[in-house]
């Protein structure tokens, strides 16, 4: 079965406690498993995030990277991979949304090649 939709959308928002936490590297029991993907791309991207001297912005962008590394790892999905082989779709759409002014912004994009 090929995934037969022509978007699918990974969206962050600004402002995550999870981001936070895993900052901190905080233990939180049951939310250990989602904050994982998150503490690894703080630990890939370390040197540059820490060089970040406000906390806001640090997690600002570590939320940003999060949405660029899900998007990368969903593009290299079997089933997104046959689905741009056979189908030339979906598009792959990262945003991120800001809840104190509802603005969504698009990140990152990534479709099959066409050539």
């Amino acid at each position: 079965l090929v995934l037969r939709v022509k978007h699918v959308i990974v969206c962050g928002h600004y402002g995550c406690g999870g981001v936070l936490a895993s900052m901190k590297a905080q233990q939180l029991n049951s939310l250990n498993h989602w904050l994982n993907n998150l503490r690894e791309t703080y630990d890939a991207n370390r040197p540059h995030l820490e060089a970040i001297e406000s906390t806001e912005k640090r997690a600002d962008r570590l939320t940003e990277l999060s949405v660029e590394t899900q998007i990368e790892n969903l593009a290299r999905t079997d089933v997104i991979q046959r689905a741009w082989k056979e189908l030339r779709q979906p598009i792959l759409h990262g945003l991120l949304y800001r809840l104190s002014d509802g603005i969504l912004q698009p990140i990152c994009r990534k479709e099959p090649d066409v050539s």
